[in-house]
């Protein structure tokens, strides 16, 4: 997620710090950027709509507006920080407490986070009103929406900048609540875990529950397709937060199915295997 949203944020010609504490993750990010901005020039280009050198000049442009790095430090002019970790509360706890003795008092701290409250993330930032959601979805290159989350702390200045900035990004914005799953992954998420429990049951094959759905509601993408694109690890953490906070909420669930492939480290599409087999980005064929 994260190579995605500085890949657009470049893309318009801003200044981004492209930060992660692991070089060879921060090495891959940047690849896939320029692997990405290169694929979207050459489609241009097939279809008229540039020629060769332009492309060339729209990408190095693109990389050139990216500073990586794996200093927090680095990090400390930013007008805008958004945080696209792992969906790991402890991670992302240690990050926002370390955060808040860099940044300056102005500095607007936004997570894309899928599952975790905004309002707990602020209380480690320590300041409360500086901290929102921007929920990207993935692919970024390609998803339009992005969710805007507020909590009651957030000023009323920050949203309205907020909005401005995605439309700015070519996205369109949706106003959201601060409650599990904001709006697409409160409805999405218990849907996935319905698709696995399925699975478990041996009431349909994986192959039958996603091709029932994309041909019956007309999905784009059947439910344990689009839970092994999402990653099986990122679909755990979201409903491991929700049980605990949660425990009297019927629709968040743990399927045994999903521990125990996120156990085996067969987490989908980022490993080569989930609910299905992965070849790069490309399914080979469901896991049975």
């Amino acid at each position: 997620m994260g190579h995605g949203i500085a890949q657009i944020t470049a893309d318009k010609g801003l200044q981004v710090i492209a930060y992660d504490n692991n070089q060879t993750s921060l090495d891959k990010g940047i690849k896939m950027i320029t692997a990405s901005a290169t694929s979207i020039a050459n489609k241009a280009v097939t279809k008229g709509e540039i020629d060769k050198s332009t492309a060339n000049t729209r990408v190095s442009t693109l990389i050139g507006n990216i500073t990586p790095s794996t200093k927090l430090d680095s990090l400390s002019t930013c007008d805008l920080i958004i945080e696209a970790g792992p969906e790991d509360a402890d991670i992302k706890a240690k990050l926002y407490t370390d955060l808040s003795k860099i940044l300056n008092t102005k500095t607007i701290l936004a997570s894309n986070t899928s599952g975790l409250e905004i309002n707990w993330l602020a209380t480690k930032f320590g300041r409360q009103q500086q901290v929102v959601g921007l929920h990207y979805f993935n692919p970024v290159q390609i998803m339009r929406l992005v969710e805007i989350i507020q909590t009651p702390d957030t000023p009323k200045e920050i949203v309205e900048g907020l909005i401005k900035f995605v439309k700015f990004q070519g996205k369109t914005p949706v106003l959201a609540a601060d409650t599990p799953g904001f709006i697409v992954n409160r409805l999405l998420v218990p849907y996935l875990a319905s698709a696995m429990a399925l699975v478990d049951r041996k009431v349909a094959t994986v192959k039958d529950i996603d091709t029932g759905m994309m041909l019956g509601a007309s999905h784009p993408m059947g439910p344990l397709h689009l839970a092994d694109y999402v990653g099986l690890d990122t679909c755990l953490y979201i409903l491991q937060n929700w049980t605990k906070k949660y425990p009297n909420e019927p629709a968040f669930f743990i399927p045994d199915g999903l521990k125990e492939k996120v156990k085996q480290g067969k987490l989908g599409r980022k490993t080569g295997e989930g609910y299905y087999k992965w070849k790069g980005n490309a399914i080979e064929g469901p896991v049975e």
